[in-house]
């Protein structure tokens, strides 16, 4: 697990913990929210899991890139199946941000906006560093 200082967004310090699935990375971010005035957890992964729940046009790209096998019997995302995919291949990983991106971002940018009276946002984000979250302007 790491744990990294993103960024100053919206007068709101902004940190980054990432690492592998079973790690700690929520038991820091509650630690460290229990722990700072006026601040927030931002569970990424459960952000992008909200997307494919309220956005069926999302849901049938991933499912046209990576075939319907990533599609349970009621048409939602099968997120096991999705990640045996994406996370053994740099090249499908590619095209899973290139498509969910542009919506976590502006989900993010939307989060901040709305909480923009903490003093510090905690970002529980696994894939921070494979989707580039770290480097991105949010809320521009």
């Amino acid at each position: 697990m790491e744990i990294f200082i993103l960024k100053k967004e919206f007068k709101i310090l902004i940190i980054g913990i990432t690492g592998k699935t079973g790690c700690g990375k929520s038991c820091a971010a509650g630690y460290l929210a229990k722990n700072l005035s006026k601040s927030l957890v931002l569970d990424v992964d459960l952000l992008a899991k909200e997307i494919y729940g309220n956005n069926h046009d999302i849901v049938e790209k991933v499912s046209v890139v990576f075939g319907k096998e990533v599609l349970k019997t009621d048409g939602s995302i099968d997120f096991s199946e999705l990640g045996r995919i994406v996370f053994n291949d740099n090249n499908q990983m590619k095209k899973l941000t290139d498509l969910m991106f542009p919506l976590i971002t502006e989900s993010i940018a939307e989060f901040l906006s709305n909480n923009s009276d903490k003093q510090y946002i905690i970002m529980d984000a696994a894939i921070l560093f494979i989707a580039g979250l770290y480097r991105k302007q949010l809320g521009e």
